[in-house]
């Protein structure tokens, strides 16, 4: 049984539009149905009555980082679909040589261990596509992270007077669950 009828739901479409009654067929990960919909003998009934069903949310600025990688699912109950990781000018990525001044820097946000560091955003990337993700990440480069990085490598009490500019980018990841 790959299908889901969420029935008898407010529905509430992101558009706007004002909230209607209905049901929302799900088969696999893709809506199939919206409206008034008969069940399908294989699928598995919700009553959502007196609930609403809506898109999922995007959480714009997370520091998760690191935990869409590890297939967490807090914020899929929270109906979080889709995250935009690398604020605040910081990205796991790219890492020095020696990463471990940069992890000490960092964890405080990204709520890490000694395990993380990507030296591109191809390598990061690749992880989070091979990661059982329950959702969406975008990931931006962080523009303060190399700067960060040299200076860890230096000493984390020295200041850095000048920056390069760093282009942010972001590049979708979808789940492949």
């Amino acid at each position: 049984m790959d299908a889901i009828l969420l029935k008898n739901g407010t529905l509430i479409d992101g558009t706007g539009a004002p909230p209607s009654p209905g049901d929302v067929l799900v088969h696999g990960d893709r809506i199939a149905a919206v409206g008034m919909v008969e069940a399908p003998p294989d699928a598995r009934v919700i009553d959502c009555r007196g609930l609403a069903v809506a898109p999922g949310f995007v959480d714009a600025h997370s520091h998760s980082d690191l935990q869409v990688l590890e297939g967490r699912r807090e914020k899929v109950r929270q109906g979080v679909t889709a995250e935009v990781v690398g604020n605040c000018g910081f990205s796991p990525y790219p890492a020095p040589p020696d990463a471990a001044p940069l992890r000490e820097f960092a964890n405080g946000i990204f709520c890490g261990d000694d395990r993380w560091g990507w030296t591109s955003a191809r390598d990061y990337l690749a992880a989070a596509s091979a990661a059982s993700m329950c959702s969406t990440a975008c990931a931006c480069s962080g523009q303060f992270r190399a700067p960060a990085a040299c200076r860890c490598e230096i000493s984390m009490r020295q200041p850095v007077r000048r920056a390069s500019p760093i282009c942010s980018s972001t590049a979708p990841v979808r789940s492949p669950k």
